[in-house]
């Protein structure tokens, strides 16, 4: 190889490689996302709540009396999970049923209410979010029975 040709090969490859850092960014833009969580026209107690964006990015927060807070939500079109504890059984369901008017809640006690199971994976979950380029925003979420 001459000496001309090596030069154009280290160029090229230079480029490449500036190319391949510019372009990486460390990935998608991230963004505070707060709201609340509600169903059958209450807060729902306890909980998680997921985003998952492109690329499988997926990031969460607790549910607290309904709250929510994502500090790092990936900017553009999420899919929106809710996950609850599970269902209580025997006379512990017949209580809480009774105390909360039908609400199925669980073992939490007083803090925790099962939502429809179709919200607690992506392939199921009709919910949807597009997070904006914006240091902060908020998005409260509706849960249909």
């Amino acid at each position: 190889m001459t000496r001309l040709s090596r030069l154009g090969f280290g160029v090229a490859a230079g480029l490449v490689l500036a190319v391949g850092v510019v372009g990486c960014g460390g990935g998608p833009k991230r963004v505070s996302v707060s709201g609340t969580v509600t169903y059958a026209g209450k807060p729902v107690p306890v909980g998680t709540v997921s985003f998952i964006g492109t690329a499988d990015v997926i990031e969460s927060s607790p549910i607290t009396d309904g709250k929510y807070t994502i500090a790092n939500a990936p900017v553009g079109p999420v899919k929106v999970t809710i996950s609850t504890p599970a269902a209580p059984t025997g006379v512990a369901k017949k209580q809480m049923q009774q105390k909360y008017e039908g609400m199925s809640y669980d073992g939490g006690g007083d803090k925790a209410v099962v939502v429809p199971p179709k919200y607690n994976t992506p392939g199921t979950s009709d919910l949807t979010y597009t997070v904006i380029d914006a240091p902060t925003q908020s998005h409260d979420i509706t849960l249909a029975k």
